[in-house]
């Protein structure tokens, strides 16, 4: 929160204590609804239920949309199902259905009951799909006409509908069973002569999303061709919707912390952690602490496995974390580069094996100037050229494979039809230890022998 919406909380906790309600009113008046919201976040449901009672319908409903969804449940129990059904006519239809999958179907019932059969049945409708799909996102508040109709009765109907529409720059044109068939800005109604029809000068080359459409590959098609809104349809090409920009925005944050989180090990993103106790967020984690313990117990194998060989050489010991902590950076670097690619679609299958190979030349380059340069140190320090050159050749061996795991993994995971954001980090890290201890030793063996 920044320090003025913190001065500003003081105040508003103040003014609820003294019950001060126009010096409250004044404060919040010249704010945007997302810092209003911001403030509160930060206060319990009872002091936001008696700010929300004092402003109308339309304020509360903007400040609603841009509220935590953690709360909702506990506001609308303390408005009652009357105001909040009043307040939910007031938000967009996508926000609304939002809001109303965080309460009980019999909540959802009593709210909806108190609105008209019409807005009902529009926010009943988004609430059918799950909400990581297009469906689940898109809002069926959208300008269309039909492809029959001239330019200026179209720019008629525009106008009609652009006091409901969420987006007016878009306007969709559908035939007379309302499949998608065009597209055409506000600017082109206005450019073109008003006897034309609008099928002689809508654009046909439509781009849409099937209903069921996952939100991640909706992002990168609204992110490729830099759109503000795209159509929704069913498999039939009907319209049924249209997903807005702001709402893809909203899931490249969402899948970004998520992909993030579970490539440390976590099985939810912080958000959904945020209700869970001690012990649930605690049983999201152990599963990967426990592979990760394995992979540990494991190069703690290799290791006693090559016992001989450390005792022959002690000055073998000192190395050990350089090998497995330079080899894991790199392992990372390229999981990092090769995830985000596939996480994005910046990857195509057919560009996979290309980075895999990219990542292992970057790796050779990394690991020839590590291992060199451990070499040299390993010189001035121990005064044995051959241990020099043991520790030089490992590291470099060891970071080589390193990337090229860190670029093959998540790709043969993604290829098997599993999220690689979910498994690579942890199979990574136990994978390259093993690997790492293997090469140091199994190279000082050999050193060791030919002496």
């Amino acid at each position: 929160m920044i320090d003025s919406n913190y001065i500003a909380l003081q105040k508003i906790k103040e003014y609820i204590r003294d019950k001060e309600r126009e010096l409250l009113l004044r404060l919040l008046e010249d704010r945007q609804p997302v810092d209003k919201a911001e403030i509160f976040d930060e206060l319990s449901e009872d002091e936001i239920a008696g700010i929300f009672r004092l402003l109308d319908d339309e304020e509360a409903a903007a400040i609603l949309e841009e509220m935590n969804e953690a709360g909702y449940a506990g506001l609308v129990e303390r408005l009652g199902d009357a105001r909040a059904s009043r307040i939910i006519r007031e938000m967009s239809t996508d926000d609304a259905a939002d809001l109303l999958s965080e309460l009980s179907p019999q909540k959802v019932n009593d709210i909806l009951s108190h609105m008209d059969q019409e807005d009902a049945e529009d926010v009943r409708e988004l609430l059918y799909y799950p909400e990581d799909t297009a469906g689940g996102l898109m809002t069926n508040e959208y300008v269309h006409v039909l492809e029959d109709v001239t330019v200026a009765e179209a720019i008629e109907l525009v106008r009609g509908q652009a006091k409901d529409a969420e987006i007016v720059y878009y306007i969709y044109v559908v035939d007379k069973n309302h499949k998608l068939v065009g597209t055409l800005s506000f600017r082109q109604l206005l450019v073109n002569e008003a006897e034309q029809r609008v099928q002689d000068v809508m654009i046909t080359n439509v781009i849409s999303v099937r209903v069921n459409t996952d939100q991640e590959e909706v992002a990168r098609i609204v992110a490729k061709y830099n759109f503000l809104a795209i159509p929704v349809v069913d498999p039939y090409g009907k319209l049924l919707g249209i997903v807005t920009v702001d709402d893809v925005i909203d899931v490249i944050h969402e899948e970004a912390s998520e992909d993030m989180y579970r490539m440390v090990g976590h099985t939810s993103s912080a958000d959904g952690e945020a209700d869970f106790n001690t012990w649930q967020r605690a049983g999201n984690r152990i599963p990967w602490m426990l592979v990760l313990l394995v992979g540990g117990i494991l190069a703690g194998f290799v290791v006693q496995k090559f016992s001989g060989t450390l005792q022959t050489v002690l000055a073998l010991a000192f190395f050990i974390p350089v090998m497995g902590g330079a080899a894991g950076n790199a392992a990372t670097q390229s999981l990092a580069v090769v995830s985000r690619g596939l996480a994005t679609g910046q990857l195509s299958n057919k560009d996979l094996w290309d980075v895999v190979l990219r990542e292992s030349k970057v790796g050779l380059l990394i690991g020839l100037g590590c291992g060199l340069m451990l070499a040299l140190v390993t010189f001035l320090w121990q005064g044995d050229p051959m241990l020099g050159v043991l520790t030089g050749a490992s590291l470099t061996i060891s970071m080589l494979l390193a990337a090229i795991l860190g670029g093959l993994v998540p790709v043969l995971i993604k290829q098997a039809g599993i999220d690689p954001a979910v498994v690579s980090g942890p199979l990574i890290t136990m994978t390259v230890d093993i690997v790492s201890m293997l090469v140091f030793f199994g190279l000082a063996s050999l050193f060791i022998c030919a002496m």
